[in-house]
């Protein structure tokens, strides 16, 4: 029986990072492993696996606090939040002002409802929410809500990355992304965007910190701050480093 910290890799499954470390530690290769709290493909770093008798000890770590720290760009939108997903709306964001940018990361310190965003696995009507969406039928139904508290969150820093850089290092490997996430028609489209904007060499990437509930949805909040900015903003990469008492 353990309660193991592991890393888990930037565009690795869940299923992908338990099956490395049964390889990693093969004395778990036939053991029971669930994990708690799950982390998309674009997100990395703490994932607390649980294993042999202690997996039944999941409903309790699924109800703590977390901390991540996430880096986005802004003036694009997805219909997933993240990089991973095909673009709804592209707006002008050079004039941003950073102080104000500042200023809506630290207003998202509050309890308040969040709205599950379409690609998640909340279940509505026996089907979760990304099939709904991945179907075209999102709008038939309505998104459910959660109640959830930003405990702390603080602007980090800024970096410039060209955007030729920017494929390389995010947009092409989406490739690598094992099962069906729309991979194709999602590179084809940030290249058409790209294309488009041939006035533009550089792209800004913002990294924030949040310290919240459990079942926040980090790429919601970064969609929320774009929205409200007026430009939109989308994750490119979501790092945990804690889960209640646990750090890696």
């Amino acid at each position: 029986m353990a309660i193991i910290t592991w890393n888990k890799k930037y565009r690795e499954t869940l299923g992908e990072s338990v099956n490395r470390f049964r390889s990693q530690y093969q004395k778990y290769m036939s053991s029971k492993i669930t994990y708690a709290g799950r982390l998309d493909p674009l997100a990395e770093g703490l994932l607390l696996l649980l294993t042999d008798n202690d997996v039944h000890k999941k409903p309790e770590f699924l109800l703590v606090d977390k901390t991540y720290q996430v880096e986005f760009m802004l003036g694009y939108q997805t219909d997933s939040y993240d990089i991973l997903g095909l673009i709804t709306s592209i707006q002008n964001s050079t004039n941003i002002d950073q102080e104000e940018l500042h200023q809506k990361i630290i207003d998202t310190q509050k309890t308040t409802s969040q709205i599950y965003p379409p690609y998640s696995s909340k279940t509505v009507q026996g089907k979760p929410m990304w099939r709904w969406s991945r179907d075209g039928h999102i709008s038939d139904i309505t998104a459910p809500e959660q109640n959830i508290s930003v405990k702390r969150s603080r602007y980090i820093s800024s970096r410039v990355i060209s955007i030729n850089d920017f494929k390389k290092e995010y947009i092409y490997p989406l490739t690598h992304v094992q099962g069906d996430f729309r991979q194709s028609d999602i590179i084809s489209k940030w290249e058409d965007v790209f294309d488009k904007q041939n006035h533009k060499k550089n792209i800004i990437l913002y990294t924030a910190e949040f310290s919240v509930s459990s079942g926040t949805y980090i790429r919601s909040l970064i969609h929320n701050i774009g929205i409200e900015l007026g430009v939109g903003g989308v994750c490119v990469k979501i790092s945990r480093s804690q889960v209640g008492n646990f750090h890696l």
